[in-house]
């Protein structure tokens, strides 16, 4: 939803505008690559992709509560953290293809 949003502000102001954005686009795909792999070697002591931070407490790591769980978010560990990471990387990925396909791709057939 987010990629489709950088094409329609595309669309609506012209893509000439957000030229100057590729660069911007192209660094947040490779911050969200790099975020994900930090994650994944945080639990190298253990085993790779470990969930290190789940029942640790804090922000994502709350203990889990005995018997079933009610849906606490908090308690997921480094898995919303990870999704957070692809999240930026596939927005990032697909926003630049958009812009370059607007700037670059055809030209004026119609």
């Amino acid at each position: 939803m987010a990629a489709s949003a950088v094409a329609l502000l595309a669309i609506a102001f012209g893509f000439q505008r957000w030229k100057r954005i590729k660069g911007s686009l192209s660094f947040l795909e490779d911050l969200g690559a790099v975020a994900f792999v930090a994650l994944a070697f945080l639990g190298i002591g253990y085993t790779f992709f470990r969930n290190v931070l789940a029942g640790a407490g804090g922000l994502f790591g709350a203990p889990v509560p005995f018997g079933p769980n009610p849906g606490w978010l908090n308690t997921g560990g480094t898995l919303p953290l990870m999704n957070w990471a692809v999240g930026l990387k596939v927005i990032a990925g697909l926003g630049a293809v958009v812009l370059l396909l607007g700037l670059f791709g055809g030209g004026d057939d119609w």
